[in-house]
């Protein structure tokens, strides 16, 4: 198996509250490995990378590191090259994702 993981709210970005550190913490997500400090007085929350928390969930689930694939764009500050609800507003566009299994 192969895993492909597409640009997403990077750790540069991402700020986020403790309930949703604590979800990732229940759903069996390895939050130190993805799980930010904030940046001072001006971004004191703490941030999240959200490829990273897949990457790990990945692992866990037994697909070779050498078969994942990590995007390195984050959706919020890679400029308009992504739809960004945290960065546009709720009047932005969408992004979808299709899984597929090839046929033999």
């Amino acid at each position: 198996m192969s895993a492909a993981v597409s640009p997403g709210a990077g750790g540069c970005c991402y700020e986020v509250g403790a309930e949703v550190i604590e979800a990732l913490a229940g759903a069996g997500v390895p939050v130190e490995r993805c799980v930010l400090p904030g940046r001072g007085a001006s971004a004191p929350r703490p941030r999240v990378d959200l490829k990273q928390a897949i990457h790990a969930l990945l692992l866990a689930a037994g697909v070779p590191a050498a078969r994942i694939e990590l995007a390195a764009e984050c959706t919020i500050c890679g400029g308009g090259r992504f739809h960004s609800y945290r960065r546009g507003g709720a009047g932005v566009g969408r992004m979808s994702g299709l899984i597929g299994i090839r046929g033999r």
